[in-house]
């Protein structure tokens, strides 16, 4: 089957509250170890069932002008805080089970590692912020899916524009570049909006967890276990110090100061501590 042959339905989220409700009651009933690997076979199906969703995600990023998609997503942004809230009720279940030490056994350390990791970064206060959240990045992808750029006397999208902007003849390159740079310009003040929305929500999110800042969610969120802050930062110096030997000069990269050119693809170097933290958690 092609991709434009898969079949989609809209999955009802009371539909799947009630089958998240009755694993979870399962689970915490469950007087036998093979009575859990059975609850998690059906979380399994749960899942599969579930496949709509993505579906409908990816239909829409094709086409985010496509009206029934477009309120297809609109629905899920909606409910799936309160599908994540009831995921997480049922990796506690999992977690606090008498029998989870058998389960362990199938499943391994790693995956009790991960439920444990995502107890911490998420709970049902989060559902309304997480919902806004989810408002916020469906109309960012919206204005870069629709921004167009005015080329040669009609509209262009801004993503084909790159055979342009690399193009082998300079002129074409610098009109191209100024083209783009003026349709970024144009958005300026909705995308600036939508950023100081989103780090303030992130921020609220954090703070209501408990932590400092959206840093400390972000590496939760990132499934970064073993590891954190500090150890980034110490990688984050061997890195530095390799390049500096490689390139025989200080603040360098392949070749091109970074003193005051702070990036260079997505690779940070001369970033302090503070403003690396924050290019991670954006």
């Amino acid at each position: 089957m092609h991709f434009h042959e898969m079949p989609y339905q809209r999955v009802s989220y009371e539909d799947l509250a009630q089958r998240y409700q009755s694993l979870i009651q399962a689970m915490k009933a469950a007087p036998a170890p093979e009575t859990c690997l059975a609850v998690l076979r059906q979380r399994d199906q749960l899942d599969s069932d579930m496949t709509p969703i993505s579906l409908c995600y990816l239909r829409h990023d094709m086409d985010a002008n496509d009206p029934f998609y477009a309120a297809e997503q609109t629905y899920y942004d909606e409910i799936s805080p309160k599908l994540a809230d009831l995921s997480n009720q049922l990796d506690r279940a999992i977690l606090e089970s008498p029998h989870r030490a058998a389960m362990e056994t199938v499943l391994g350390q790693q995956v009790m590692t991960l439920m444990e990791q995502d107890q911490l970064g998420f709970d049902s206060r989060l559902i309304p912020l997480s919902q806004t959240e989810n408002e916020l990045l469906s109309r960012h992808n919206q204005l870069l899916s629709n921004a167009t750029v005015q080329w040669e006397g009609k509209p262009v999208k801004r993503d084909l524009m790159t055979p342009f902007t690399q193009s082998a003849d300079r002129d074409t390159r610098r009109r191209a570049s100024q083209a783009v740079a003026a349709s970024w310009e144009q958005q300026r003040p909705e995308l600036e909006d939508l950023y100081s929305r989103l780090v303030a929500n992130r921020h609220q999110q954090a703070q209501a967890l408990g932590f400092r800042s959206y840093v400390e969610l972000s590496y939760i969120r990132m499934s970064r276990v073993g590891y954190g802050t500090p150890e980034v930062s110490r990688f984050r110096d061997l890195v530095k110090r390799y390049e500096d030997t490689v390139n025989g000069r200080k603040n360098t990269y392949y070749g091109i100061s970074v003193d005051s050119y702070r990036s260079v693809g997505y690779v940070y170097i001369n970033l302090t501590p503070a403003e690396y933290e924050a290019a991670l958690a954006y």
